[in-house]
This record gives C-alpha cells, sequence and structure tokens, in this order.
C-alpha cells in the first residue's frame, strides 16, 4: 500500500518552460525498481528537507532585506514616508524563470521609474538622466540580472518619489508660510490703513475747525526669526513667530493710531465748543450792531431825503361870535399825507344849533428833498369837493334867509347856497383854483399859516371867518448807534498724532530644488541555444539496467541523488515564487 500511494501521486508540472519529474515520483519509481521501500522514503524525506532549505533560505534573504528597508524608512521625514509607500509595492525581488520574463520585469520597473521621473520633473524636481544600462539577458542569467535590476530601479524609484515628495513638501510648505504671511498681511493692514484714514479724516476737520496737527513719524521693528534656508515644519514654526511678532506690531501701531486719533478728537471738539460759543456771541453781537448799523443808515438816508411833513390847518371867524346866544363854531382838519381837508361849522337860531355845515376839499402840494435833510414844499391849488348841510332842529328865527359864501384867498367866490336852514341838502362844487407858494424848510421848521379860503356864513348875524394853513418839516436826524463791544475768541490749540508703520514681514524663500539621478535600463533577450528532448517516464523506466539488487541499488542511488537536487531546486523555486507573490 505504501509504495501504491506514492506511485499514485506521480504527476508532471510546469515550472517555466520545462517540465520536470515531482521529486516524490521519481523517488517512487526508483524504489519501485530497487525493490527497497524504507531507502526511498528516507532519500524522498532529505531531498525535500534539502529543498525546504534552500527556499529558508532564499525567505530569509528576503525578510532580511524587507527590514533593512523598514529600518531605514524611520530616519525619513514623512515625505520620504509618501515617496517610500508609494515604491513599496515594485520594491520586492521578482522572480523571473525565464529571459522574456526578467524583461517584462524590468520594462515594468523601468516604465515606474519614467512615470516618477515624469511627475518629479513636473514638479520642478532636477532629473539627471545617467547612458543606459544596456543588458543581454538569456535563460541562464535572467534571474540574477532581472533581480539585480529591479532592486536599482526600486532604488532609483524611491530616490526619485522621495526627491519629489520633498520638492513638494517644501514647496508646500513655503506656499502656506507664505499664504499665512499675506493673510496676516493684508488683515493687519487692513485695520492699521483704516485707523490711519480715519486719523487723517479727523485731522482734516481739525484743521477744516481751526485747530493745526503736527505729526511725527515713527517705524515698529518686530523681533523677526531668519527664514534663510528653512524648510518644512521649521519654517512654518518660525513663520508663525514672524506672523505673531507682526500682529502684535501691528496692532500696537493700530491701537496707538487710533488713541492719537480719539484724542486729537476730543481736543478739536472741546475747542470747536468754545469757538462755537464765542461764534454764537459774536454773531448775536454783530447782528445786533448789523442791525443798529442798518436802521442808522436807513435813518440817515431817511433823514437826508425825506420828505415827511405836516400840514397844521386852522378855520376861525373874524366876528366875536364864540360865546353868547349865538354862539358858533367853526373847525377844519386836514391829512398831512393827502392834503384831504374838512371844515365845520354851526348854524345857532339863538335857540340851538338847527344844523351843521361840511365843506369838503384838498390842498394840492409837493414836498421835495433837497439831500440834506431840509424840504422844499410848494402849494400848487385848492380842490373843492362838495357843500354838505345836515339839519338837526327846526329853525325858530324868524329870519330864514340864510346864505353861504366860499372865497378864495383873492376874493373870488368858488361856491355859494341859499336855504332856510330846515333842510338837509348836498351840493358838488368840483372846482380847483391854482395857488403859489412855496417853503424852505429845515429839519423841524414850521412855516407861517396862511390863508387860502375865506367863508361867509350869513344869517341873524354874519360870520366871516377864514382857513389857514401851515406846513412842518418832520424831519429828524437820527442818532449814533449804541454797538456792543466784540466778544474774545479763544485761544488756538494745537494737535499731536503719530504716524506709525511696521516693518515688513518676511517672506519664505523659495525651496532649494531637490535633484535625483536615474540610470535607464535597456533589456535584449538572447536566444537560447536549443534543448535536448526531456525523456518521458516511459524512457526513464527503459533506460534503467535490468541487473540484479547491488547494480540496482546503485543505479537507483545516482539517479534518486540526481533527481532529488532537480526536484529540490525546483520546489525551492516554486515556493520562493508562490512566498514573493
Amino acid at each position: 500500500m505504501r509504495v501504491m500511494e506514492k506511485v499514485s501521486r506521480l504527476k508532471m508540472y510546469k515550472d517555466g518552460k520545462k517540465w520536470v519529474i515531482g521529486a516524490t515520483a521519481v523517488a517512487g519509481m526508483l524504489l519501485m525498481q530497487s525493490g527497497t521501500h524504507a531507502n526511498a522514503d528516507e532519500m524522498a524525506t532529505n531531498s525535500n528537507s534539502a529543498a525546504n532549505e534552500s527556499v529558508n533560505t532564499q525567505d530569509n534573504g528576503l525578510q532580511a532585506n524587507q527590514v533593512t528597508l523598514k529600518s531605514a524608512s524611520t530616519t525619513v521625514t514623512s515625505a520620504d514616508k509618501t515617496a517610500e509607500t508609494s515604491s513599496a509595492e515594485s520594491a520586492t525581488q521578482v522572480k523571473a524563470s525565464t529571459a522574456d520574463e526578467g524583461k517584462k520585469a524590468i520594462d515594468d520597473k523601468q516604465k515606474q521609474v519614467d512615470d516618477s521621473t515624469s511627475n518629479a520633473e513636473n514638479n520642478g524636481v532636477v532629473i539627471n538622466h545617467n547612458d543606459t544600462n544596456e543588458i543581454h539577458m538569456n535563460n541562464d542569467n535572467a534571474e540574477e540580472e532581472t533581480n539585480k535590476a529591479t532592486s536599482d530601479l526600486d532604488k532609483q524609484k524611491a530616490d526619485v518619489d522621495k526627491a519629489n515628495a520633498e520638492q513638494q513638501a517644501n514647496k508646500e510648505a513655503a506656499d502656506k508660510a507664505n499664504a499665512e504671511r499675506d493673510d496676516a498681511i493684508n488683515h493687519s493692514e487692513d485695520d492699521l490703513d483704516k485707523a490711519k484714514h480715519d486719523q487723517q479724516d479727523q485731522i482734516d476737520d481739525s484743521k477744516d475747525a481751526g485747530v493745526d496737527t503736527n505729526v511725527d513719524n515713527k517705524v515698529i521693528t518686530p523681533d523677526y526669526q531668519d527664514l534663510t534656508g528653512l524648510t518644512g515644519q521649521a519654517l512654518l514654526d518660525a513663520m508663525q513667530h514672524n506672523i505673531d511678532a507682526y500682529q502684535n506690531a501691528m496692532k500696537q501701531a493700530t491701537d496707538s493710531t487710533n488713541s492719537d486719533t480719539k484724542q486729537l478728537k476730543e481736543l478739536t471738539a472741546k475747542y470747536e465748543a468754545a469757538l462755537a460759543q464765542y461764534q454764537a456771541e459774536k454773531a448775536r453781537v454783530d447782528k445786533e450792531n448789523a442791525e443798529k448799523q442798518a436802521a442808522y443808515e436807513k435813518a440817515l438816508i431817511d433823514f437826508m431825503n425825506g420828505t415827511n411833513v405836516n400840514v397844521n390847518m386852522d378855520a376861525h371867524t373874524d366876528t366875536d361870535m364864540g360865546d353868547g346866544q349865538y354862539k358858533t363854531m367853526m373847525t377844519a382838519d386836514v391829512n398831512s399825507e393827502t392834503g384831504e381837508f374838512t371844515l365845520k361849522h354851526d348854524m345857532n337860531d339863538g335857540n340851538s344849533i338847527i344844523g351843521q355845515g361840511v365843506l369838503t376839499g384838498k390842498i394840492i402840494f409837493t414836498v421835495v428833498s433837497n439831500g440834506d435833510g431840509t424840504e422844499t414844499i410848494t402849494v400848487t391849488g385848492i380842490e373843492l369837493y362838495k357843500y354838505i348841510y345836515t339839519n338837526l332842529n327846526v329853525n325858530t328865527a324868524n329870519n330864514k334867509n340864510i346864505n353861504f359864501h366860499v372865497y378864495d384867498n383873492n376874493g373870488n367866490e368858488l361856491f355859494s347856497v341859499a336855504h332856510d336852514g330846515q333842510t338837509s341838502f348836498e351840493k358838488d362844487i368840483n372846482q380847483t383854483f391854482n395857488l403859489n407858494q412855496s417853503f424852505k424848510l429845515t429839519p423841524g421848521q414850521q412855516s407861517s399859516m396862511f390863508s387860502f379860503l375865506k367863508i361867509a356864513d350869513n344869517w341873524i348875524y354874519n360870520t366871516h371867518g377864514q382857513v389857514e394853513i401851515a406846513f412842518t418839516n418832520t424831519n429828524k436826524a437820527p442818532d449814533l448807534p449804541d454797538y456792543e463791544p466784540e466778544p474774545t475768541a479763544p485761544d488756538k490749540v494745537q494737535g499731536q498724532v503719530t504716524n506709525y508703520s511696521v516693518t515688513q514681514l518676511p517672506k519664505a524663500d523659495t525651496p532649494k530644488t531637490q535633484e535625483a539621478t536615474v540610470t535607464p535600463y535597456k533589456v535584449t533577450v538572447d536566444p537560447e541555444p536549443a534543448q535536448p528532448a526531456q525523456p518521458t517516464p516511459a524512457q526513464v523506466q527503459a533506460s534503467l539496467p535490468e541487473t540484479g539488487m547491488e547494480q540496482g541499488i546503485g543505479l537507483s542511488g545516482v539517479g534518486f541523488a540526481l533527481l532529488a537536487t532537480m526536484a529540490s531546486i525546483g520546489a525551492a523555486k516554486k515556493r520562493s515564487k508562490k512566498e514573493i507573490n
């Protein structure tokens, strides 16, 4: 049964392009041929152990290489780790059994290096290109050349990726540092610019209010760190220190500017209040004095060119009828502006006033100013409007023959009417007669009275009277104004502010350009020499000599050793390939 188990596992497998007989199968065949079971099992076990040791040796080499890479990665920056991570998938040894497999593996690695190189150059990395390393490969040297080339290409890719990562990391750090710098500058400068703008507005307002301002200049220099040569986090930390120092200085400048502006505003407001009070008082005084001056000037003009006149009119009788039984009364009124007058007289029958007569008219005159307060008054005529008689009581006198006459100053009759005194009536006269009487009067001077009408009221007792007029120059020179004294203006004040500026926040330097070197590989697959045909299992069995036990055992030992060695190599290669994959 044991021999049959070995026979049942007889198989052929393909490793690469060669067909190999399984070690255990061949061993079984040899044992069956020799007839010794224990020796065959023992030899198969030994051959498998040898194969396993070979594979383990190669596995240990790979593991040692991987440990070395992992240990090295702990000493690089995060950028280095990024580069190693991107190359980790290709940093494994490649199993190549044939030249074609080796060429494909190297070409794949070369493409990875080319892609990384292109990406790095696009990011500004300087790539130094060595001459092409040409490899001639056949099946015999495929594994060795492939491992050597792919290992070198993995290293090249790692170097390029590391330089690219550092280039990007340094650029990102510089860009971030400068972006944070610009943002800090923009924000801080906006605050200071606004404060300066407000201060300049206040300076202008103060100047308009009469307050001049002295402006001093002061530069604040923060304690900046030198950014030369810094990269990565060191650059970001130094930039943050500088930003903090810059913002503190800008805040100090902004606060000081606002404080100066506030003090200037308060100083100006205080001065404006005092000035406003002075100006209000001055305006009041000026207004009152101006009004007094204007009134004086107007009064003076009116006085110099005045035509102010007062007309005095008097009517009286020449006969003595001012008392007694037949007492009568004659009065006259005149309007100084228009010259219109009213003459009134009573009709007395000895018992009562039976009626009243009214004569109306107008004195025609002109007043001309002489430009010095004197006037020339000229009377040019008299106009009579009408005569109205109003009956008041019954005429008890036996004599009812009443007649009323009006004459000019030359005795010419202008109007007459006869009546009995018992009936009211109205008579229109509408007559004008000329006069030519002139007076030149100084301010306050009155002319002499002159008669212009004569009245005859004939009845029981004739009452003869006359009407006289006189003119008075009423122009009066104005008194000088009593001016109020001017108020005292407030003392001038001087403002003081400081124009603050802050030394500019330094920028991060452009980071140093990273470099890497690559050596391209070109693989040429050489043609393989012709291989002898592989014997089939039947041919192998047939080729075994049919001898006795000693000869069988001897031949079997030699064949088993050869086949065990081949099986060991095949198994080691197969296991190594599986472990790598």
